[in-house]
């Protein structure tokens, strides 16, 4: 599509598309030689600045001209653009697997102990004036020996299994495309049993018509009494006036979400996070490691993968 002699109105100059080439390939370079994307935590790549900004101009013009005049359809494996086919493998992507599932403990553990809110009590002062050494004035969870319940087991849902297990949770999972390395990490059980038998519920899932309100009052229902919800997939996932009654009569918890929404805002039991689970700079590394290898790819070898 951007290939000077491709004859496409989106082509670029043969001088920027040579510098697109090369830009992309460097990124995408640091990634090929595993078979996993690598740690790029350490990787500086604010030299690529000035490339980035001298191409824009050209970029910005081609693809403002492709949202306008190209149209698309899809099939199975297939996406057709203004009637040309062009060959799509859809995987899974990993570049904020780690940091979701460091994120749903994050928000576990504040339940657990909140730390927030004792720290700000010893400031206070209200330790110290405390007739007890040991001061706490929310109820303390223990982690170990309770049940998580993972819907959607994917690669996210398994490593926040794997993190689970250490802390000596019983892991539990639902998911449509049960594997081997989901069995090694947790049971995979239907999803009323997992519901029945869950301390924890956390929701990685992607979303689909099917899933779509799939917390609502009949399965939440189904919930241990006094059950923690942690929703860092989709919104949609929940109904959210099913799940503030569910918070106010105390059948749930609590309820996180990495997406506030103004109907959740100030409902008892409700921790709203700004959707900052996969925003660590790893995996925004890791996110432009994988576009930039995904548009070399493209541009050498006319593959899209990693398609959404």
């Amino acid at each position: 599509v951007f290939a000077p002699n491709s004859g496409s109105q989106f082509a670029l100059d043969q001088e920027d598309y040579d510098q697109l080439l090369e830009l992309v390939s460097g990124v995408a370079a640091m990634g090929e030689d595993a078979a996993e994307l690598p740690d790029v935590s350490g990787v500086d790549i604010s030299g690529l600045t000035d490339s980035v900004t001298a191409l824009m101009p050209a970029l910005t013009t081609a693809f403002q001209a492709a949202s306008q005049n190209m149209t698309m359809q899809t099939t199975t494996g297939k996406v057709s653009i203004n009637g040309a086919e062009v060959n799509v493998q859809t995987v899974k992507v990993q570049y904020g697997t780690a940091a979701v599932a460091q994120f749903t403990f994050a928000l576990l553990l504040e339940v657990c102990h909140a730390v927030g809110h004792h720290s700000e009590a010893v400031h206070a002062g209200r330790w110290c004036s405390s007739e007890d050494y040991c001061f706490w004035d929310t109820k303390l969870i223990e982690l170990a020996g309770k049940t998580m319940g993972i819907i959607g087991f994917g690669r996210i849902g398994q490593a926040t299994g794997k993190i689970a297990r250490a802390l000596g949770m019983r892991v539990l999972a639902y998911d449509s495309h049960p594997n081997d390395a989901g069995r090694a990490i947790g049971e995979y059980v239907g999803l009323d049993t997992l519901l029945a038998q869950s301390d924890v519920v956390s929701l990685h899932c992607n979303l689909t018509p099917e899933n779509t309100g799939l917390i609502n009052k009949e399965n939440i229902a189904k919930m241990k009494d006094g059950a923690i919800l942690i929703n860092n997939a989709r919104g949609q996932l929940i109904v959210e006036q099913d799940v503030a009654d569910a918070l106010n009569s105390g059948k749930v918890a609590q309820y996180f979400c990495d997406f506030p929404t103004e109907e959740l805002l100030g409902v008892k039991g409700v921790c709203c996070t700004p959707h900052l689970g996969a925003s660590t700079p790893e995996s925004e590394t890791n996110c432009a490691v994988m576009a930039a290898a995904e548009l070399s790819d493209y541009l050498k070898n006319g593959n899209i993968a990693h398609s959404v």
